[in-house]
């Protein structure tokens, strides 16, 4: 923000860490970070709205999860880091992870 206005520069601040509007994008970019623009004479400060519920952003998600759903899961061990397909179902995590599942 210091450098931006140093070189008579504007902000276009994009929230792409935030899914929905809260304290942090609404005190923190919206009044801190514009107060600090302000104060070093950035040109201009704009903070560009967050995804929320929009359409097209709800219909991504929506792809995602039906083309996870039709893949054959795999899971992550958590000791190992090591992929452990579903067909392994003696793995204690695969275990621990169908119970956890049904219980979604």
């Amino acid at each position: 923000i210091m450098r931006a206005g140093a070189e008579k520069k504007s902000i276009i601040m994009v929230p792409v860490a935030f899914v929905s509007e809260h304290s942090e994008t609404l005190v923190e970019l919206d009044h801190e970070y514009r107060e600090l623009a302000e104060e070093n004479n950035v040109k201009e400060y704009i903070r560009v709205p967050t995804v929320s519920e929009g359409a097209l952003f709800i219909d991504a998600l929506a792809q995602e999860i039906t083309h996870i759903l039709k893949e054959e899961k795999t899971l992550i061990c958590s000791s190992t880091g090591l992929k452990c397909p579903a067909k392994h179902k003696d793995c204690p995590h695969q275990i621990a992870s169908n119970r956890i599942a049904r219980n979604v």
